[in-house]
């Protein structure tokens, strides 16, 4: 049951032709979803970075109005009987997917690489989490405020966000 008092909203986005193909399928999974959550739905449809990963920053704008947040890629095809997710995870818990057994050790070298792009210290931490899916709280809003710089690589929010969460000591829900 929701909390009558909790802002809820699930998120995703839409920018042209191939990411509008690939939400013809999974967009109706993310709505039917938000209902089952009784969150209302979000779609970004407007462009407000160079990167299309780094739209995940809009986050920032939409804890305006909510108090929880789910980020949903466009390309995840969430199944009908998943969890509700505002319900599993407390609330002033980043909610995502721990990768790090899936990157070969890697993860090291990652947020070596966004430090040294900043200009800061390596942080170390045993997580690196997919944020492909994600849940946070108002709490959490400062982590997307507008990127300090856009990173090299094929998902750079990830990295930067990964950076941003370890330099901000934030509590980590792992799902999966």
């Amino acid at each position: 049951m929701a909390n009558e008092t909790e802002r809820r909203a699930i998120v995703s986005m839409a920018f042209g032709a191939d990411y509008l193909r690939l939400a013809e399928l999974t967009l109706p999974r993310i709505l039917a979803y938000s209902a089952k959550c009784e969150a209302d739905f979000v779609l970004l449809g407007r462009r407000e970075y160079e990167h299309v990963h780094y739209e995940k920053f809009q986050l920032y704008r939409v804890f305006g109005t909510y108090d929880r947040v789910l980020w949903i890629d466009p390309d995840v095809l969430v199944r009908r009987d998943s969890p509700n997710l505002f319900e599993l995870v407390p609330a002033g818990c980043f909610a995502a997917y721990d990768e790090s057994a899936n990157h070969f050790g890697n993860c090291p070298g990652f947020m070596a690489e966004v430090a040294g792009l900043l200009g800061r210290p390596t942080l170390g931490s045993p997580h690196y989490l997919n944020l492909g899916v994600h849940l946070q709280s108002m709490v959490h809003r400062q982590l997307f405020a507008a990127p300090e710089m856009t990173m090299p690589g094929s998902f750079p929010e990830q990295n930067h966000l990964n950076y941003r969460l370890r330099e901000q000591r934030v509590p980590l829900h792992l799902l999966g």
